[in-house]
């Protein structure tokens, strides 16, 4: 059972106890920036390091809080989520039930946080790398 209190804070996230938790130890990062989904963030340094801090901070409070458990770390992918602000999902095994693991099996529904990051990593090299032709181009 969790308490009410934070688990974490600092100036860029807070972490606390899910509501409804879906595994015997189930976390939420909430970035304190607002954020509405995945699909709203940018290729950006910004969001990246803001998703690299969000997986860094969960991963250190799961070791903290179930330290032999599997861990999962995602997002639910829109329209599945209920929640109209960023929350990375931090859930450490066993799962209450097998059907509610399902929502947390990674799909179109549920994506890892590392999958998320790679995602944006890739799209911002991409747009540095049309930026660059485009750079050369208006010099030939």
């Amino acid at each position: 059972v969790c308490s009410s209190d934070l688990l974490h804070e600092d100036s860029h996230v807070v972490v606390f106890c899910d509501r409804a938790p879906a595994a015997s130890k189930h976390f939420q990062v909430i970035p304190k920036r607002h954020i509405k989904n995945i699909r709203t963030l940018q290729p950006s340094t910004s969001d990246i390091d803001l998703l690299h801090h969000m997986r860094d901070v969960g991963l250190a409070v799961l070791h903290r809080e179930a330290p032999t458990s599997d861990h999962r770390l995602g997002f639910h992918v829109p329209p599945f989520y209920s929640v109209n602000h960023l929350h990375l999902h931090l859930l450490a095994t066993p799962y209450r039930n097998w059907f509610v693991s399902l929502k947390y099996l990674p799909g179109i529904w549920f994506l890892p946080v590392d999958s998320l990051i790679e995602k944006l990593q890739r799209k911002s090299q991409t747009a540095s790398s049309k930026q660059g032709q485009t750079a050369i181009e208006q010099q030939v």
